[in-house]
């Protein structure tokens, strides 16, 4: 019976070494990397803005607010002058059709509209028979008169005193 029970102590001995082992070699693993991680961190970063500062510098000086091209490989300046032609047709035809659309939806929105609209109806409900009628009786009309004349439909009346008015019983 000793010799079974000792069996079973060595082999939980073992998968505990062999356990320990494994755990280990993962945290010195990690350890490992962590510590060279932060060993090239000083590098990574001077290296990361050198690299943005050498991006900066050879970028083309802009004056405007235009986009600027830099000839890069077999690109001759003419190649780049006939794509900008090309985007600026491009934008400018954009535009235009935009506004061609945005008219169109206007003149159907309104053809729509007066279709709808009984103008027999409204001026019947203003009163209103023809517009020679409704200018021919027009008081701004005579601007040669002087501003001092009272119109002739206009009568003066007395503004009445505190005395003249009865109290309510």
């Amino acid at each position: 019976m000793n010799s079974v029970s000792n069996d079973k102590n060595s082999n939980s001995n073992s998968l505990g070494k062999s356990l320990g082992i494994f755990l280990v070699s993962i945290l010195s693993c990690c350890v490992t990397a962590t510590a060279r991680y932060f060993k090239n961190l000083p590098s990574v970063v001077l290296s990361f803005f050198k690299r943005k500062y050498n991006d900066y510098k050879r970028k083309p000086k802009r004056d405007s607010i235009n986009r600027v091209y830099v000839l890069v490989g077999y690109t001759t300046k003419q190649y780049a002058d006939r794509r900008y032609r090309a985007e600026h047709l491009m934008i400018t035809l954009r535009r235009g059709l935009l506004l061609l659309i945005l008219v169109l939806l206007l003149v159907i929105s309104v053809n729509r509209i007066v279709t709808f609209v009984d103008v027999d109806q409204y001026s019947k409900m203003f009163g209103i028979d023809s517009v020679d009628k409704m200018t021919q009786n027009d008081p701004f009309a005579n601007v040669e008169g002087n501003a001092s004349e009272v119109a002739p439909d206009i009568v003066e009346t007395s503004i009445p005193d505190d005395s003249s008015i009865e109290p309510l019983p």
